[in-house]
């Protein structure tokens, strides 16, 4: 794979590889500001004057028409909030810049070679933790010592984390890692703009075995799912090699971990401290949220605008809160509509996506900026996919 750099907004790619990552991190000199986003603004910045006029993307500029009308409707009933707006103006932020910039000046193959990279760079650092959590009891923190934390559980967890907690490696959370490594590994084994690493794949698993985390277990199911069909549709003996290995050896490495135990406990729990609270706290905000008895006939149809929740929500259920009925069938037409737009590894991202958006949060928030880009670059005449 030849990469010309002087063609290739080499800037830009990695402002949105990292961004997930630097989400995490306040702006020195502007706490109020992600680190993610001043990156991603400068980086436009610089590119303007070196690159041709992006072509702007309709499609995905769609939902930020519709965001905009349902929050105007949202704003003139509800009243004015500041924090529905800043809210609604990070979401839109997002939306506008994979809207504007994503086709032109996202370069795929370059991303792959960066994503590629970190997320073998965040495996290693999180087996490193987990080592040194087993071993010694001492969890070892990724994150970048100068920059300072905008979340103050994730600096408890990294000053008071002890033996039994998840290793996170360079990320927020457990899920933020899964979440990277497994997009990564669904374009390693079914995009064809590169060779198959087998290290690579085989190193992503283990790492999703390691994590703790059920939504990477969740994860790891649907691209087996979609491995068993791509080899039945295209064979491959160094694939066939992966697969093989990969079901003799990860079971081993998910039981001797504990991984399964944990998870199954984290999920299905008594109640006890620690357990049941995955499944626990997805459906709590389900509940809370769709108590109708707090809206009136406005707020149900068009939402209440992009809120703070008080507990836990997934996408979907924030989803009908910001933006009532309407909002969430124009959701469910608007994936059903991209799918059909999609080649094969994109269409696994996209299932990935969608339970992500019914468990957890895959739409709002770092998320927004988490899935779409690579979606966006795999239409189905990318990557030479059977679709």
């Amino acid at each position: 794979m030849i990469i010309n750099l002087k063609k290739t907004k080499y800037l830009f790619t990695l402002a949105v590889v990292l961004f997930p990552i630097l989400s995490m991190y306040n702006t020195p000199g502007i706490s109020f500001l992600p680190l993610s986003d001043t990156i991603i603004i400068f980086a436009i910045i610089f590119s303007l004057h070196k690159s041709e006029i992006p072509r702007i993307n309709y499609w995905v500029l769609l939902p930020v028409f519709v965001s905009f009308f349902l929050s105007i409707i949202s704003f003139i009933w509800n009243g004015f909030d500041l924090t529905v707006l800043i809210n609604f103006l990070h979401f839109i932020f997002c939306l506008l810049i994979i809207s504007l910039f994503i086709e032109n000046w996202f370069d795929f193959d370059l991303a792959y070679l960066y994503f590629k990279n970190i997320s073998i760079f965040s495996i290693l650092f999180l087996m490193f933790q987990y080592l040194f959590l087993k071993v010694k009891g001492v969890y070892i923190s990724g994150a970048i010592p100068f920059l300072t934390i905008r979340n103050e559980d994730i600096i408890a967890f990294n000053d008071y984390a002890a033996l039994g907690s998840r290793a996170r490696s360079i990320f927020s959370e457990p899920s933020t890692f899964v979440n990277f490594i497994s997009i990564y590994l669904a374009i390693e084994l079914f995009d064809k703009r590169h060779r198959l690493s087998l290290p690579s794949v085989i190193l992503v698993f283990i790492g999703i075995v390691l994590s703790n985390s059920s939504t990477g277990y969740v994860f790891a199911v649907i691209i087996l799912f979609f491995w068993i069909y791509d080899l039945f549709n295209r064979p491959d003996s160094k694939k066939i090699a992966i697969f093989l290995t990969s079901i003799l050896f990860l079971p081993i490495i998910l039981i001797g971990s504990g991984g399964l135990d944990y998870v199954i406990e984290h999920v299905a729990g008594d109640g006890k401290i620690g357990q049941g609270v995955g499944f626990i706290n997805r459906f709590v905000g389900y509940n809370h949220i769709l108590n109708f008895s707090q809206y009136d006939l406005m707020q149900i149809v068009f939402g209440k605008g992009m809120v703070e929740t008080e507990i836990f929500s997934t996408a979907a259920a924030k989803t009908f809160l910001f933006f009532g009925i309407v909002g969430l069938l124009f959701v469910i037409w608007y994936i059903i509509n991209s799918y059909f737009r999609l080649n094969f590894s994109g269409k696994c991202i996209l299932y990935m996506m969608i339970v992500q958006a019914i468990f957890a949060d895959s739409i709002f928030g770092i998320a927004t900026m988490s899935y779409i880009p690579y979606l966006i670059k795999m239409k189905k005449n990318e990557g030479l996919q059977h679709d």
